[in-house]
C-alpha cells in the first residue's frame, strides 16, 4: 500500500494504491452534495500521495455491506451504478490519477460482513515505473491536441534536452504515418510515456512547447542562473 507523503521508492511503487473509506458508495444519481462528500473523503487519502500514475491502470471496488442491508433495503444501489462517482475523485491535480481515462479494466463488487456500518476499497494496480511527482508537474503541448508531462524542476538544460528529443521523435512519427497509413510502427518511434490529449488534462498547468522553451532559454541567460 502506498500511502507516504515521503518521495516514493522503487518498493513502493511495485505494490497498489489502496483507497479505504469508511462509507458506503455513492450511486451516480446521487445528490451533488453526496457525491462530493465521497470525493473529499477520497481527496482527503490521494492529496497526501506526491506523484501521480501515468499509465494504464486497473481498479477493483469492493464495497463491504451486510446482507440485510444488501437484499432488503431500497438505498442499496447496484453495483454498476457506483463506479463514476469513485473514479471521478480519484482524478485530478489531488488525486492519483491525470485522468480517468487511463483505467484500462475495473472490477466492482460487494461482500457481505457482519456489521451493519458499510466500508469501501478502491484498489488501483499499475505499473511501477508509470508515475510523475506532482511538484513541478508541468503538460508541455507538443501538438495542438498532444500534451506530455514534465517535471519542471528538473535542470534547465536537461530540459531543453528532453523537449528537443521529444519534439524529434513526434516529427519523424508523423512523417513516417504519412508515408506507411501505419499507426502502431510509427507509433514505435515514441517515448515510453504516452502523450495525453489536451482534452484530458483539466486543471493542470501547460505550456506549448514554444512557450516553454523560450522561457528555458531566457532562464539560461539570465545572470542569475547557476548553470550559467
Amino acid at each position: 500500500m502506498i500511502n507516504s507523503t515521503e518521495r516514493p521508492d522503487e518498493d513502493d511503487l511495485k505494490g497498489d494504491v489502496v483507497i479505504t473509506l469508511p462509507v458506503g458508495p455513492v450511486r451516480f444519481k446521487a445528490s451533488r452534495e453526496r457525491k462530493q462528500a465521497l470525493t473529499s473523503l477520497i481527496k482527503q487519502q490521494t492529496r497526501k500521495l506526491n506523484f501521480l500514475l501515468t499509465g494504464e491502470v486497473h481498479v477493483n471496488i469492493t464495497w463491504m455491506i451486510h446482507e440485510q442491508d444488501r437484499y432488503e433495503s431500497h438505498r442499496s444501489p447496484d453495483v454498476d451504478n457506483i463506479l463514476k462517482p469513485a473514479l471521478d475523485a480519484l482524478q485530478g491535480p489531488d488525486g492519483v490519477l491525470i485522468n480517468d481515462w487511463q483505467v484500462q479494466a475495473i472490477s466492482c463488487a460487494w461482500i457481505d460482513w457482519t456489521t451493519h456500518d458499510e466500508s469501501l476499497e478502491i484498489r488501483i494496480r499499475h505499473m511501477g515505473d508509470e508515475w510523475i511527482e506532482k511538484e513541478g508537474l508541468l503538460f508541455v503541448r507538443m501538438t495542438p491536441t498532444l500534451c506530455m508531462p514534465l517535471n519542471s524542476t528538473l535542470p534547465t538544460r536537461a530540459l531543453l534536452i528532453i523537449l528537443d528529443a521529444w519534439e524529434k521523435q513526434i516529427s519523424v512519427r508523423e512523417k513516417l504515418l504519412a508515408l506507411s497509413k501505419d499507426y502502431y510502427a510509427a507509433n514505435r518511434i515514441m517515448p515510453v510515456q504516452r502523450p495525453f490529449h489536451t482534452s484530458r488534462i483539466r486543471g493542470f498547468p501547460s505550456m506549448t512547447l514554444q512557450q516553454f522553451r523560450t522561457q528555458l532559454q531566457d532562464q539560461l541567460r539570465s545572470p542569475q542562473n547557476p548553470e550559467k
